[in-house]
Protein backbone atom coordinates (compact mmCIF):
# COMPACT_ATOMS: atom_id res chain seq x y z
CA UNK A 1 0.00 0.00 0.00
CA UNK A 2 1.23 3.48 -0.91
CA UNK A 3 1.39 6.01 1.95
CA UNK A 4 -0.65 9.21 1.73
CA UNK A 5 2.53 11.32 1.69
CA UNK A 6 3.91 9.30 -1.24
CA UNK A 7 0.56 9.47 -3.05
CA UNK A 8 0.58 13.26 -2.72
CA UNK A 9 4.14 13.52 -4.05
CA UNK A 10 3.35 11.20 -6.99
CA UNK A 11 0.19 13.15 -7.85
CA UNK A 12 2.27 16.32 -7.94
CA UNK A 13 4.83 14.63 -10.23
CA UNK A 14 2.11 13.65 -12.68
CA UNK A 15 0.16 16.91 -12.60
CA UNK A 16 3.02 19.43 -12.59
CA UNK A 17 4.99 18.47 -15.68
CA UNK A 18 6.92 21.48 -17.02
CA UNK A 19 5.87 22.42 -20.55
CA UNK A 20 9.41 21.80 -21.86
CA UNK A 21 9.10 18.19 -20.61
CA UNK A 22 5.98 17.55 -22.69
CA UNK A 23 6.59 16.31 -26.18
CA UNK A 24 5.60 13.95 -28.95
CA UNK A 25 8.04 11.25 -29.93
CA UNK A 26 7.84 9.98 -33.51
CA UNK A 27 8.63 6.28 -33.48
CA UNK A 28 9.53 4.16 -36.48
CA UNK A 29 5.94 2.87 -36.30
CA UNK A 30 4.96 6.30 -37.67
CA UNK A 31 2.63 7.42 -34.92
CA UNK A 32 3.64 10.33 -32.68
CA UNK A 33 3.35 9.32 -29.03
CA UNK A 34 2.70 12.08 -26.48
CA UNK A 35 5.06 11.95 -23.50
CA UNK A 36 5.26 13.77 -20.20
CA UNK A 37 8.86 13.31 -19.18
CA UNK A 38 10.38 14.20 -15.85
CA UNK A 39 14.09 14.46 -15.19
CA UNK A 40 15.14 14.33 -11.54
CA UNK A 41 18.37 14.88 -9.70
CA UNK A 42 19.30 11.38 -8.51
CA UNK A 43 18.83 11.94 -4.78
CA UNK A 44 15.94 14.40 -4.90
CA UNK A 45 12.63 13.83 -3.09
CA UNK A 46 10.91 13.42 -6.47
CA UNK A 47 13.40 10.78 -7.62
CA UNK A 48 13.04 8.88 -4.36
CA UNK A 49 9.24 8.97 -4.57
CA UNK A 50 9.19 7.69 -8.17
CA UNK A 51 11.79 5.01 -7.34
CA UNK A 52 9.90 3.89 -4.22
CA UNK A 53 6.63 3.58 -6.13
CA UNK A 54 8.27 1.79 -9.07
CA UNK A 55 10.03 -0.71 -6.79
CA UNK A 56 6.80 -1.49 -4.93
CA UNK A 57 4.85 -1.95 -8.20
CA UNK A 58 7.53 -3.49 -10.43
CA UNK A 59 5.19 -6.18 -11.79
CA UNK A 60 2.31 -3.83 -12.59
CA UNK A 61 1.30 -3.84 -16.28
CA UNK A 62 0.85 -1.33 -17.70
CA UNK A 63 3.24 0.53 -15.47
CA UNK A 64 2.17 3.96 -14.23
CA UNK A 65 5.76 5.24 -14.51
CA UNK A 66 8.20 4.20 -17.21
CA UNK A 67 11.84 4.70 -16.31
CA UNK A 68 13.80 6.03 -19.31
CA UNK A 69 17.16 5.96 -17.55
CA UNK A 70 17.89 4.86 -14.00
CA UNK A 71 20.75 7.28 -13.80
CA UNK A 72 22.02 9.57 -16.53
CA UNK A 73 25.35 11.06 -15.44
CA UNK A 74 25.97 14.40 -17.12
CA UNK A 75 28.12 17.40 -16.53
CA UNK A 76 28.01 20.97 -17.73
CA UNK A 77 31.17 22.56 -19.07
CA UNK A 78 31.50 26.33 -18.92
CA UNK A 79 34.25 28.91 -19.25
CA UNK A 80 35.26 29.63 -15.65
CA UNK A 81 36.60 33.04 -16.65
CA UNK A 82 33.25 34.43 -17.76
CA UNK A 83 30.39 33.56 -15.47
CA UNK A 84 30.45 33.81 -11.72
CA UNK A 85 29.15 30.36 -10.78
CA UNK A 86 28.81 31.37 -7.17
CA UNK A 87 25.64 33.21 -8.16
CA UNK A 88 22.65 30.97 -7.47
CA UNK A 89 20.68 32.13 -10.51
CA UNK A 90 23.54 31.23 -12.85
CA UNK A 91 23.88 27.77 -11.34
CA UNK A 92 20.12 27.28 -11.70
CA UNK A 93 20.30 28.43 -15.34
CA UNK A 94 23.12 25.95 -16.09
CA UNK A 95 21.16 23.15 -14.42
CA UNK A 96 18.05 23.94 -16.48
CA UNK A 97 20.10 24.05 -19.69
CA UNK A 98 21.61 20.68 -18.87
CA UNK A 99 18.18 19.20 -18.18
CA UNK A 100 16.86 20.53 -21.48
CA UNK A 101 19.81 19.09 -23.37
CA UNK A 102 19.44 15.76 -21.59
CA UNK A 103 15.74 15.64 -22.49
CA UNK A 104 16.55 16.43 -26.13
CA UNK A 105 19.13 13.63 -26.17
CA UNK A 106 16.57 11.22 -24.71
CA UNK A 107 13.93 12.25 -27.28
CA UNK A 108 16.42 11.82 -30.12
CA UNK A 109 17.42 8.39 -28.82
CA UNK A 110 13.79 7.31 -28.39
CA UNK A 111 13.05 8.21 -32.03
CA UNK A 112 16.08 6.37 -33.43
CA UNK A 113 14.67 3.37 -35.35
CA UNK A 114 17.85 1.34 -34.65
CA UNK A 115 17.01 1.35 -30.94
CA UNK A 116 13.65 -0.35 -31.46
CA UNK A 117 11.46 1.61 -29.05
CA UNK A 118 7.79 0.71 -29.42
CA UNK A 119 4.54 2.20 -28.19
CA UNK A 120 4.30 -0.73 -25.77
CA UNK A 121 7.62 0.35 -24.20
CA UNK A 122 6.43 3.95 -23.81
CA UNK A 123 3.00 3.01 -22.45
CA UNK A 124 4.44 0.70 -19.79
CA UNK A 125 3.01 -2.53 -21.23
CA UNK A 126 6.46 -4.15 -21.04
CA UNK A 127 7.09 -3.00 -17.48
CA UNK A 128 8.56 0.05 -15.85
CA UNK A 129 12.23 -0.74 -16.58
CA UNK A 130 12.17 -2.32 -20.04
CA UNK A 131 12.82 1.01 -21.73
CA UNK A 132 15.67 1.95 -19.39
CA UNK A 133 17.52 -1.26 -20.21
CA UNK A 134 16.95 -0.61 -23.93
CA UNK A 135 18.18 3.03 -23.78
CA UNK A 136 21.11 2.78 -21.38
CA UNK A 137 23.81 1.74 -23.87
CA UNK A 138 22.73 4.10 -26.68
CA UNK A 139 22.58 7.07 -24.29
CA UNK A 140 26.00 6.28 -22.84
CA UNK A 141 27.48 6.27 -26.36
CA UNK A 142 27.35 10.06 -25.95
CA UNK A 143 29.49 9.95 -22.81
CA UNK A 144 33.19 10.54 -22.30
CA UNK A 145 35.57 9.42 -19.59
CA UNK A 146 36.59 11.87 -16.91
CA UNK A 147 40.06 11.87 -15.31
CA UNK A 148 38.74 9.72 -12.44
CA UNK A 149 37.48 7.09 -14.93
CA UNK A 150 33.76 7.81 -14.50
CA UNK A 151 31.74 8.40 -17.65
CA UNK A 152 29.58 11.52 -18.15
CA UNK A 153 27.51 12.98 -20.92
CA UNK A 154 29.04 16.40 -21.41
CA UNK A 155 27.05 19.50 -22.27
CA UNK A 156 28.96 22.69 -23.00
Amino acid sequence: RTSLKLQGRLRQLVEKVPKEHRCNVELSEGTPVPLNMRLFVANSEDARAAREYEEAHRDQRPSVFVILASELPFLVAYDPNTPNVSEANLVDCLRKQAKTRALNLIKKTLADPKIGVTVDHLKGHLGSRSLASLLEAPLMLHSEASPDGARYIRFS
